[in-house]
């Protein structure tokens, strides 16, 4: 698969084309350069969630498919639609024209930010460890604990793991 520099993480339709059979996997999203990278990682890993594509790919190597952005989008909502069109046109669940598993885009539901924010604010809220009295209780239960040389280096192993630990988002 093909690394494409101008690709950017915007909203978009995308396809898979195997060069060799011209079978295609189309797909939508709301970030095409983050999309990009997972389906390569994946396929490379032979951890992809679509066997068809997977066992394609590792039949014909990397080098025989590529990744094109069909269209870029404004918002993923009009990605969504757009995939459909492809699916309903070129019917990529069909065996023989590709490798897409359903005729329907899924229907997973796109969060707006707001929605997201009141689903976080309810998560915190509901964090046992945000409510005062759990975290008297924890303390209490704690006070007398006292930890022995094992738990000692294994908290010591843990922290210094830790410091080396590289976190990317």
């Amino acid at each position: 698969m093909k690394n494409l520099t101008k690709l950017k993480n915007e909203p978009g339709v995308y396809r898979i084309l195997n060069l060799i059979n011209k079978k295609v996997y189309y797909g939508s999203t709301s970030k095409l350069l983050r999309r990009h990278g997972e389906h390569k990682k994946e396929l490379k890993n032979k951890t992809h969630f679509n066997s068809h594509l997977q066992n394609a790919w590792n039949k014909y190597g990397e080098e025989n498919f590529i990744f094109e952005v069909v269209c870029s989008c404004s918002t993923v909502e009009n990605a969504r639609k757009l995939e459909q069109k492809c699916l309903d046109i070129y019917k990529p669940w069909v065996k023989e024209n590709g490798y897409n598993k359903s005729k329907e885009v899924d229907k997973i539901p796109i969060l707006t930010k707001e929605q997201r924010r009141k689903i976080s604010e309810r998560m915190i809220k509901n964090n046992p460890m945000k409510n005062k009295e759990t975290v008297k209780k924890v303390q209490e239960s704690l006070k007398d604990y006292k930890p022995t040389q094992e738990t000692n280096y294994m908290h010591i192993n843990l922290q210094k793991r830790q410091k080396n630990t590289i976190i990317i988002e």
